[in-house]
């Protein structure tokens, strides 16, 4: 208001910006987990692709924009990764995927094959709601996920198939504040639980920083008992006798 000559002063000058006190939640639970990729049918397009959206925020907590822009030559499942875009640190980044992930894309992309060959049905006229006229199905996405008419997903369309899906958990009892980021922090979380190197859960997250990476490691500290480190200091050793 100063700047544009409003007032004398900043009239907010001596006002403290509050401190930012990051949310605290837990992992999900292997039953939370179960309740999320059953709720699809995998042998159809819309069950097999959103099974595999899930299962890639899961396996690699990207974050929405990254999962809805993922290109398909940016998928190498015969390798097993994926390598995703951040425009926050305006960089590709490797994330290596489990066989059962990679099986699950597998999937998709067989319905997904499926699906192209299948004619779109339009009506006749944009008024006639008696008739149907079959036009070929054609691919104008270069994204790995796309919708039923072959076109690139947008990250909205992401965000409400994930807050669909936590209407219906809820539905039918389980409780989960689902939404992409909250599995984005499950996926760092668990990676720091599991004692992984924190410059590869830096790498894997996109972050600038060791700061946010930190912070996970930090949630990590109050479940020590459950970080396990990679190898013993003493693996290899004779030390009792036999």
């Amino acid at each position: 208001m100063r700047k544009k000559g409003w007032t004398e002063r900043d009239r907010f000058g001596d006002v403290k910006q509050p401190p930012f006190v990051r949310p605290k939640f837990d992992a999900l639970d292997p039953e939370q987990k179960q309740a999320i990729v059953s709720d699809f049918n995998p042998n159809t397009f819309f069950g097999a692709r959103n099974l595999a959206i899930l299962c890639m925020f899961l396996e690699t907590g990207m974050r929405r924009e990254e999962l809805a822009h993922l290109q398909e030559k940016r998928v190498d499942l015969a390798a097993g990764y994926v390598e995703p875009y951040s425009e926050k640190t305006d960089e590709w980044r490797v994330i290596p995927l489990s066989p059962e992930t990679v099986a699950v894309y597998h999937n998709y992309l067989k319905w997904r094959a499926k699906l192209l060959v299948k004619p779109i049905r339009h009506r006749a006229a944009p008024t006639d709601y008696n008739h149907r006229r079959n036009e070929a199905r054609t691919l104008k996405a270069t994204t790995f996920f796309w919708s039923w008419k072959g076109e690139a997903l947008s990250p909205d369309a992401v965000g409400l198939m994930v807050r669909r899906l936590r209407n219906r958990l809820q539905t039918s009892g389980t409780e989960i504040a689902l939404h992409p980021h909250l599995l984005r922090h499950n996926f760092l979380t668990e990676k720091a639980l599991d004692g992984e190197n924190p410059s590869m859960v830096r790498h894997w997250a996109g972050h600038r920083s060791y700061e946010m990476a930190d912070y996970y490691f930090g949630i990590a500290e109050s479940k020590l008992a459950a970080i396990k480190p990679k190898q013993s200091t003493l693996a290899g050793l004779s030390i009792l006798p036999t």
